[in-house]
């Protein structure tokens, strides 16, 4: 994802700056840069959100690991769905006392 950092700091700073200082909010040039910036901001924020939930995943299976090393971990190829091309395909943890 191409965005510009500089773009989303300043769009960061000027809705703390919002928040603080309400009345900024009915300024022309602050509601133009920060219509300007937010794209920016949403990528950034984004990315740095699916940075977090990536290292939270690979925590959550140490754990799993560390708790039952017995415990089968799977994760399913997607089958080409819409959703599955976005979130990945599906999920199981396998015991060793089930059948299947």
């Amino acid at each position: 994802m191409k965005y510009s950092i500089l773009n989303a700091i300043i769009y960061d700073i000027l809705f703390g700056f919002c928040d603080k200082k309400p009345h900024l909010r009915n300024n022309a040039f602050v509601k133009m840069a920060m219509k300007y910036c937010l794209s920016d901001w949403v990528l950034w924020r984004t990315e740095d959100i699916m940075k977090d939930v990536d290292r939270q995943i690979e925590e959550i299976q140490e754990e799993w690991a560390e708790e039952d090393p017995n415990l089968e971990y799977i994760e399913h190829e997607p089958n080409g769905s819409k959703a599955q091309k976005s979130l990945g395909g599906a999920m199981e943890i396998k015991s060793p006392w089930s059948d299947g």
